[in-house]
């Protein structure tokens, strides 16, 4: 199920999750940009938005977090 999700998201919406799973926040900063290949601030604006649209992750003390932990695991996984 969670990999026919993921397989939906295109490259810079997989690398969004990735930088959320590693525990990034900073992610307009050049280094978490360049790190994972997010590309400009308006493409991380949008795949924010995306992934919360569609529960991948959400807000948690004013941090993003991926939503279900048993998705956090198998995500780890990949």
């Amino acid at each position: 199920m969670f990999m026919s999700d993921v397989e939906k998201l295109t490259p810079s919406q997989r690398e969004m999750l990735r930088t959320i799973q590693d525990g990034e926040t900073r992610f307009t900063s050049g280094s978490v940009r360049s790190r994972y290949h997010l590309g400009n601030p308006n493409t991380i604006t949008r795949n924010k938005s995306v992934l919360q649209e569609k529960s991948f992750v959400e807000e948690e003390n004013s941090v993003l977090v991926l939503s279900d932990p048993v998705f956090l695991l198998w995500f780890r996984l990949q």
